[in-house]
Formats: structure tokens, C-alpha cells, sequence
């Protein structure tokens, strides 16, 4: 009986991997967030900033740099460490 309780794995998640996966939850909801408020916030705030009416070209220039450039450099700087485990050893 008690090599059969051996051999069946441990499916069950610990008080701190819940914590874990809450932190997570919480922080894609905040990208998520993020993501759906720009559009809206964006362009009056550029338009105020740059000194343009509704519609410049600029404000579209903007508005792509404001989404992709943080994305790339995000990829750039914790891809390698995810990639390579290099951003999870152990002390």
C-alpha cells in the first residue's frame, strides 16, 4: 500500500506556490489593464505634450513607439534570463 502512495505524484499545490500564481494573476491584470487604457489616454496626452490638433501623423508615431519599444526591450533584457534559466538560480 504504501508503494502505490509513492509512486502517485503530489498534485496539490503549497500555501507559497498559491501566492505565486496570485502575484502573477494580479500582475497580468495590470498589463491587461494597461493595455486596454493606453489607446484611450494616449493620444489626448500626446496631443497636449507634442503641441498637435487630433489626427497628426506624429500622434500615430507615438502611440506605436509606446507600445512596441517597452515590449521589445522587456524581450530584450528577461528574454535571455527565461530562455537560459540565467534569471532563477538559487542563492
Amino acid at each position: 500500500m504504501t508503494s502505490q502512495r509513492a509512486d502517485k505524484p503530489n498534485l496539490r499545490l503549497t500555501g507559497i506556490e498559491w501566492l505565486i500564481c496570485a502575484v502573477a494573476a494580479i500582475g497580468f491584470l495590470f498589463d491587461i489593464y494597461e493595455l486596454l487604457m493606453l489607446p484611450l489616454v494616449g493620444p489626448p496626452a500626446l496631443m497636449a505634450m507634442l503641441g498637435v490638433e487630433r489626427g497628426d501623423p506624429l500622434i500615430n508615431v507615438w502611440m506605436g513607439r509606446l507600445f512596441y519599444v517597452p515590449a521589445i526591450f522587456g524581450g530584450v533584457g528577461h528574454g535571455p534570463s527565461v530562455v537560459f534559466g540565467t534569471g532563477s538560480r538559487r542563492a
